[in-house]
């Protein structure tokens, strides 16, 4: 039996704990059946990336109509389409397997590996052994037992990317993402394609509005037919059919096509693997349980992406590994530093289908359910001039907003670059108070800009996670020194709820307030400033306050104003007035 330092199952988000442990001078053994790379790289993000992109071409040219612009696709050439995520998978899995080859104290064992005993993992006729190891060994797709599914024979994520001439008809078994990505490939190809699924709505772990505009768009390329459960598949007359009852009127329904594919989600590797012989515990779908800090329930092993299933992406994968490892070794170049919990509350996801969808976060179901008072946003492309001019008509952006501070629970997108514009979501939810406040600052400023009316200057005043009031810098445009945004803002404010106490509220600002500004603020009550740029930001594009400041200090003079206390005494009968008044007012 070889022993190590540190053994890894799993080359994907693995890959990263193996460049560690060799970067640490640890004597380091790989377990992976290969190829190198995991799935995001062989059959997962990467090579689907690369083929829907050409389907979202030709999408676009179609669509181009409703701006006035008729295009005609002349050919679609697939073998090319196939060739070109041939070699962008290839080549990066060349690459890898020459990093993993040339490596000091790293040796690959390739085939599935299984533990054995405490520690012990066997592959093929080798035993080896190690104090830590690190389990990232993926998922597979999950094939249901329906009657004669395995003779007629079927695709799946893997499979497809072998496929060398085009089907002209296709049956996706599965209205997940991968059933709605690859329907939205194979249809804009030129395949009939139809879509079963179980569920009554397409990607049903979406939100449901989200989720009906892709039904809708989609199905005017592919026929949909959710609510139906595949019972058994035979061969017809050189075709697949497929026999599927409808679970609303149990009817049965028969569909034909040249290919079957199978979408039905992932299973573990765990029946393989085997980790119950060294003391780690699964869930009852075979998924390895883990603790906030990745660890399992043997110390020792801990456990990362898609083997946890918990968020099944590769970008989640790889920071899970970048935990894991700081959580057994500390951070590199640090000792003795405290372990880090996952956080899970801002993982992205996207879903490359036809209308492409976007999201971050709680959904408004799991944000209710989750015990959270909320505020909901909507808005559609068309609400704005680029999305009009886009011809976005079946669009959303759905924000879910915690009510009591304003904090971004979630975000979902359906339309066109819709993971583009989630990822600005993704931003917020990672900084500072996770609100919206940038963004509604942000709005105030380029409206400043764009109509010149006096700076980039923006703020908004919110109560209770509602916008009361917002406004930009408008000092040329009303020819008032004082329209400052945030004194517009305070104004709007006062206005709208009828008094000059603002102490519910807080003012979100895209710049540090000027000391006028400041003043107004602070004799507002406004429990709460947050800005963006400083005063020294602001003064290197010409609006410098620091003079003020200095005056302000008693550090300065100020030449462009003649300064003269007069009648100081005559002035001072006035306030000894106000202040004998019955019932006056301090504010």
């Amino acid at each position: 039996m070889k022993k190590y330092d540190l053994i890894v199952v799993g080359s994907g988000a693995g890959m990263i704990i193996v460049s560690r442990g060799v970067r640490a001078g640890m004597k380091v053994a790989l377990v992976d059946h290969g190829p190198l790379g995991g799935t995001c790289l062989n059959n997962g993000c990467i090579p689907s990336k690369v083929l829907i992109y050409s389907a979202d071409v030709i999408r676009t040219l179609k669509a181009a109509k409703a701006v006035g612009v008729e295009a005609r696709v002349e050919k679609i050439d697939f073998d090319r389409i196939m060739r070109r995520m041939h070699t962008v998978v290839d080549d990066g899995r060349r690459g890898m397997e020459r990093s993993v080859e040339e490596a000091e104290n790293l040796d690959w064992y390739r085939g599935w590996g299984e533990f054995v005993s405490d520690l012990e993992i066997r592959v093929g006729e080798e035993t080896i052994a190690a104090p830590k190891i690190f389990i990232a060994s993926g998922a597979r797709p999950s094939v249901p037992s329906i009657p004669g599914l395995v003779e007629a024979g079927y695709l799946d994520n893997v499979s497809v990317m072998k496929l060398e001439r085009l089907p002209k008809s296709l049956i996706i078994l599965g209205g997940g993402y991968i059933g709605c990505e690859y329907g939205h490939f194979f249809s804009a190809m030129g395949t009939e394609v139809t879509i079963i699924g179980r569920s009554r709505r397409l990607l049903s772990n979406e939100d449901p509005e989200i989720s009906e505009i892709v039904e809708g768009r989609l199905s005017e390329h592919v026929n949909l037919k959710t609510g139906h459960e595949a019972l058994k598949v035979e061969w017809e007359e050189g075709k697949k059919v497929v026999s599927a009852r409808d679970l609303d009127t149990g009817e049965m329904r028969e569909f034909a096509a040249e290919e079957v594919m199978v979408a039905l989600g992932r299973r573990p590797n765990t029946d393989i693997l085997k980790p119950e012989k060294t003391g780690v515990e699964v869930d009852r779908h075979g998924w390895i349980v883990v603790d906030d800090y990745l660890e399992t329930t043997r110390p020792g092993i801990w456990a990362v992406g898609d083997a946890i299933g918990k968020d099944m992406f590769r970008h989640a994968a790889n920071r899970e590994a970048r935990i894991a490892w700081d959580n057994a070794f500390g951070e590199e170049g640090t000792k003795d530093k405290e372990k880090v919990k996952v956080d899970r509350h801002a993982v992205p996801h996207a879903v490359f289908t036809y209308p492409q969808v976007g999201a971050v976060g709680m959904t408004e179901a799991e944000a209710k359910a989750s015990g959270y008072k909320i505020l909901v946003g909507r808005a559609r492309y068309g609400d704005v001039t680029k999305g009009y001019a886009m011809a976005e008509e079946e669009s959303l952006v759905k924000v879910v907003v915690n009510r009591e501070d304003g904090r971004i629970l979630g975000c979902q997108i359906v339309g066109t670059e819709a993971a583009d514009l989630a990822q600005q979501v993704v931003y917020l939810m990672n900084a500072g108070y996770q609100d919206y406040g940038p963004v509604a600052r942000s709005m105030e400023a380029m409206e400043g800009i764009e109509n010149d009316d006096g700076g980039p200057f923006g703020a908004v005043i919110v109560q209770d996670g509602v916008v009361i009031s917002r406004a930009h810098n408008e000092v040329l445009k009303r020819n008032d020194p004082t329209a400052h945004a945030e004194i517009l803002a305070i104004r709007e404010a006062s206005a709208i709820l009828g008094r000059y106490d603002l102490s519910t509220c807080e003012i979100y600002s895209t710049s540090e307030p000027c000391p006028m500004c400041f003043a107004a603020i602070f004799w507002a009550r406004i429990k709460r400033l947050v800005f963006g740029t400083t005063r020294e930001d602001v003064a290197e594009i010409g609006f410098d306050d620091s003079l003020i400041y200095d005056v302000i200090r008693g550090e300065a003079e100020l030449e462009q104003m003649e300064l003269v206390n007069l009648d100081r005494e005559g002035c001072r009968e006035v306030l000894e007035e106000w202040r004998r008044k019955p019932g006056r007012r301090v504010y």
